[in-house]
């Protein structure tokens, strides 16, 4: 099931009715604004079941915390085993979301990815993928999500460099890989034969994106940014993902502009202003 949002209003759990409400709140830790996560799950009565993060703030300033970084749960969506997973936005890479909901002394064994955060330039947005039990409430994997300057980006300083991204809806397939898509700044981390071809001209590039992982978040099984699309939304089929968005027909680069992507359409060509824009995406595998 995938349901999009961003904070406040997450979900209803499509077996037991429950309610699924998070975002953030601005608090101070005693040394610096902190913009706290909260995630509550309430009962189809509308009682509160549990609370996740909104661990206290001057807590997490002190000392032996410091996971100062602005976090925020964001989208939520479950598996057919019955598990939340969970996006989640942060500021740094020095974030709550990183530990386990419930207790931020203790990690989370499971890793995704295995993506590096350190080396940023200042603060900036970075996207965390969470695996949850909603019976224990232990997170069982964590996988970062970010961008990643390439190394002929203008400006030398920033290259090698994690970037800015962040997650805006969450789909669940068929087989269980794990479907996002959001926006990102340049660098996105594309697989290969993505719509979208960097000319490595060292220019910024940014938009909205879809990628796929495998489902241990262990890998990324497509990822490509949508030139010239906007406002995507994601919906699982049992062959694959339907990608839904809005077409400006091509990126609007002034020297090299990349179509969105079409292939095998009823209308072939761009009609003008914006056009609905849908891509079928087919597994590559029976079993992932």
């Amino acid at each position: 099931m995938c349901i999009r949002d961003r904070a406040k209003w997450l979900g209803v759990h499509p077996r037991d009715g429950s309610v699924y409400f998070g975002g953030d709140r601005n608090t101070n830790t005693g040394r610096e604004p902190y913009r706290n996560p909260f995630f509550h799950k309430y009962d189809a009565s509308g009682q509160l079941v549990y609370t996740l993060w909104n661990f206290p703030s001057r807590e997490i300033g002190a000392n032996d915390c410091r996971l100062v970084s602005d976090s925020s749960p964001r989208a939520l969506a479950w598996t057919k085993d019955g598990l939340m997973i969970v996006s989640g936005w942060s500021d740094g890479g020095n974030s709550v979301l990183a530990r386990q909901p419930t207790d931020w002394r203790k990690p989370i064994t499971g890793k995704g990815m295995g993506l590096e955060t350190s080396g940023m330039k200042g603060a900036n947005s970075l996207a965390h993928i969470l695996v949850i039990d909603p019976e224990t409430k232990e997170a069982k994997v964590h996988a970062w999500w970010a961008a990643y300057i390439p190394t002929w980006f203008q400006e030398p300083k920033y290259r090698g460099a994690p970037n800015g991204i962040n997650i805006r809806q969450i789909c669940v397939l068929d087989n269980g890989s794990v479907a996002i898509t959001g926006t990102s700044a340049t660098g996105l981390i594309q697989t290969p034969k993505p719509f979208w071809i960097d000319p490595m001209s060292g220019a910024k590039y940014g938009g909205w994106y879809v990628s796929v992982f495998r489902p241990d978040l262990s890998n990324l099984m497509f990822s490509s940014y949508l030139p010239g699309c906007e406002n995507v939304s994601l919906g699982a089929t049992r062959r694959g993902l339907v990608v839904v968005s809005r077409s400006y027909g091509d990126d609007g680069h002034e020297e090299r502009p990349t179509s969105s992507p079409v292939l095998n359409a009823l209308q072939g060509q761009f009609g003008g202003g914006t056009d609905a824009h849908i891509v079928v995406l087919a597994l590559p595998l029976n079993k992932p």
